[in-house]
C-alpha cells in the first residue's frame, strides 16, 4: 500500500505538473485557443455539455466498448486455445491473426461500415479486429511456455491432457491472459472512437469529430478527455477483477 501511495502521489504530481505548464504555455506564446485550449477551458466547455457527452453519447461509447471487449476476450480465448490443442489449425491461423494487424484498421473500418452500416455492430466488428489480437497471442503465448519439465513429469504419471491443462498450462497462463485482458480493455476504447469518427451520428467519437469541424477545439478536447476516463475506467475494472481473483486464488491454493 506504501509503495502504491507514493507511485500515485508520484503521478498525481506530474499531472499537476503538465496542467499548469498546458495551462500556461498558451497564454504565453499566444496560441489561439481552437487551436490549443488551456486545460481551463476545456474543463469549462466539459462542464457547459455535460448532459450532452455524458447522457447522450458517453452510453453509447461505453456500450460499444464493453460488448467489443467481452467479444474479443471470449473470441481470443477460444482461439488460442484451438491454435494450442490443434498444430493444423495453428499453422492455418496464425499466419492470419499476424496479418490482421497489418492491414491499417484505418483502411479496413470503411469496408467495415459499408457491409455492416452505420449502426452499433459494426462499431462492435471494428473492435473486435483490434482488441482479439493482444488476448488470443498473450492467452496462446502462456500456453506454449508452460513448464514442459512439469508437463513431462505428469505425463509419465498417467495424467490426461485434460488434467495437464487446468493443472499446469492454465495456472502458468493466469499472468498472460490477465495481461491481454487490460489491453485489449484499453484498445476497445480507441476501436469504438476510430468507428465513430469513420461512420456514425452518435458517440463521442462522432462528437468530438463534429466539434472539430466546427473549431471548437475546447468541447472536442473535452471528449477527448472523457474518453481518456473511459479507457482508465475500462483498465481500472480488469484490473479490480484481477485483484479479487489473484486473492481467491491464492487463497484456494493455501
Amino acid at each position: 500500500m506504501k509503495k502504491w501511495a507514493s507511485e500515485s502521489y508520484q503521478a498525481f504530481l506530474f499531472f499537476i505538473g503538465v496542467l499548469i505548464i498546458w495551462q500556461l504555455a498558451p497564454i504565453f506564446l499566444s496560441i489561439k485557443a481552437y487551436i490549443l485550449p488551456t486545460p481551463m477551458q476545456i474543463f469549462y466547455a466539459f462542464w457547459e455539455e455535460k448532459n450532452t457527452l455524458c447522457l447522450v453519447h458517453l452510453p453509447i461509447t461505453l456500450s460499444e466498448s464493453i460488448v467489443g471487449f467481452a467479444i474479443s476476450v471470449v473470441l481470443g480465448f477460444l482461439i488460442a486455445g484451438m491454435m494450442h490443442f490443434s498444430y493444423h489449425f495453428e499453422k492455418t491461423i496464425y499466419p492470419w491473426i499476424i496479418i490482421s494487424q497489418t492491414v491499417p484498421i484505418i483502411v479496413l473500418s470503411p469496408l467495415v461500415i459499408m457491409l455492416l452500416g452505420y449502426g452499433f455492430w459494426s462499431k462492435v466488428f471494428i473492435i473486435f479486429l483490434i482488441s482479439f489480437f493482444p488476448v488470443s497471442i498473450n492467452v496462446f503465448q502462456g500456453l506454449k511456455t508452460a513448464d514442459q519439465g512439469l508437463i513431462s513429469l505428469l505425463q509419465s504419471y498417467g495424467a490426461t491432457k485434460n488434467q495437464i491443462f487446468w493443472k499446469v498450462e492454465v495456472p502458468h497462463t493466469i499472468p498472460f491472459i490477465l495481461s491481454g485482458t487490460k489491453m485489449a480493455a484499453v484498445i476497445s476504447v480507441v476501436g469504438a472512437t476510430l468507428g465513430e469518427w469513420l461512420g456514425s451520428n452518435s458517440g463521442l467519437g462522432y462528437y468530438s469529430k463534429r466539434m472539430t469541424a466546427n473549431l471548437n477545439a475546447d468541447s472536442a478536447f473535452a471528449a477527448v478527455l472523457l474518453l481518456a476516463l473511459l479507457g482508465l475506467l475500462l483498465h481500472g475494472s480488469v484490473k479490480l477483477i484481477e485483484i479479487i481473483f489473484l486473492k481467491k486464488y491464492l487463497h484456494n491454493e493455501r
